[in-house]
C-alpha cells in the first residue's frame, strides 16, 4: 500500500476512535486531553491535517470545512458533534472526506510528505511577540499567504537576536533597538564568540589536525549564516507583506526563509545558554 494511503488509514482509524470516544463522555467539556492524545496526538494531528491540505491544494480542490476550520482535533470533535451530532453520521463525513484523497492517492501512486524544523525556544529568552512570529509564519504557508511569512521570519531572527543583545547590553536598549537587522547580529555574534570558533588545537598530532578541520568546518557554516542574515533582510524587502513587494514569492521560498530563520534563533539560543551555564560552573 502507498505509504501516505497507509498513513492516511491510521488517520481515518484514530480520528473514528477519538468521535466513539468523544460521544460517550457524560458531559463534552468532562474531557481529558491527555486521554485524547493517546487515541491521536496533536502533533499526528497537524501532520495528517497539513497532507491534506498539500493534497487539496495540489489539485486546486476546496478544502473540505472539517479539515479547513479546524486546526485542532478537539475544535474538529466540536464541529462534528455540533453540526452532525450522530456518532454513526459524524463517522460517515470523516470516510467521505478521506477515501477519495486515499483514492486518488493509491490511483496516482502519490505520496506527500510535511517536513517541519520544529523550534525550540527556551521561554526564559523569551518574550511573546517571538512566539507570536513563530505560529504566525506557519499559519501563513498554511494559508499560502507566503510573503507574510517570509516577513515573519525575518521578524522572528530580529526579535530573537535583539533580545538577546539586551541580554549584554541593557544600557544600550534604545540604541538596539534602533539597529537594522546586520547591526543587530555582528554585534551579537561579538558577544557570544562567534567571529570565529578556536578549538585550541595546540600541537600537530593526528587529533588536534582533527579539531583544527573540525573548527575550520564550524566556521563555514558561521560565516554561512551571515549570508542567511542578510539574505532574509533582502528577501523580505524584495517580497515580503511590509513593502510593494518587486517579486512573487513561493511555497517553497517561504518554507525555506521560515526553516532557515528558525535554525538561526535555535543555534544563537543555545550558544548563548551554553556560555551561561559555563559561567554558572566557573563561580
Amino acid at each position: 500500500m502507498n505509504q501516505t494511503v497507509a498513513r492516511l488509514e491510521s488517520f481515518k482509524d484514530a480520528l473514528i476512535e477519538a468521535v466513539n470516544y468523544y460521544w460517550h463522555l457524560e458531559d463534552a467539556d468532562a474531557y481529558e486531553p491527555y486521554a485524547l492524545s493517546k487515541i491521536l496526538s496533536a502533533e499526528e494531528y497537524k501532520t495528517n491535517r497539513h497532507m491534506l491540505l498539500l493534497f487539496y491544494m495540489k489539485y486546486n480542490q476546496r478544502i473540505p470545512d472539517l479539515f479547513d476550520k479546524n486546526r485542532e482535533l478537539i475544535d474538529l470533535l466540536n464541529y462534528l458533534f455540533d453540526e452532525i451530532q450522530l456518532e454513526s453520521e459524524a463517522i460517515k463525513e470523516i470516510k467521505e472526506e478521506l477515501y477519495p484523497v486515499m483514492d486518488a492517492l493509491e490511483i496516482k501512486n502519490m505520496k506527500l510528505e510535511v517536513i517541519y524544523v520544529q523550534p525550540e525556544l527556551p521561554e526564559i529568552l523569551t518574550h511573546s511577540h517571538i512566539l507570536t512570529e513563530v505560529r504566525k509564519g506557519e499559519q501563513r504557508i498554511d494559508q499560502g499567504d507566503y510573503a507574510g511569512a517570509i516577513t515573519s521570519s525575518k521578524t522572528l531572527v530580529e526579535s530573537v537576536i535583539k533580545e538577546l543583545l539586551i541580554k549584554f547590553e541593557p544600557e544600550n536598549k534604545e540604541k538596539i533597538d534602533n539597529y537594522d537587522l546586520l547591526k543587530l547580529y555582528k554585534n551579537l555574534r561579538k558577544h557570544l564568540n562567534m567571529d570565529k570558533v578556536d578549538t585550541k588545537s595546540g600541537v600537530e598530532n593526528e587529533e588536534n589536525l582533527a579539531a583544527k578541520k573540525f573548527e575550520e568546518s564550524l566556521n563555514r557554516i558561521l560565516s554561512g549564516f551571515n549570508n542567511v542574515i542578510q539574505g532574509l533582510a533582502e528577501i523580505r524587502n524584495l517580497s515580503g507583506d511590509s513593502h510593494l513587494p518587486t517579486v512573487k514569492a513561493s511555497r517553497h521560498h517561504a518554507v525555506m526563509a521560515v526553516n532557515s530563520s528558525i535554525t538561526i534563533c535555535n543555534f544563537l539560543f543555545h550558544t548563548y545558554k551554553y556560555q551561561q551555564e559555563a559561567k554558572q560552573k566557573v563561580r
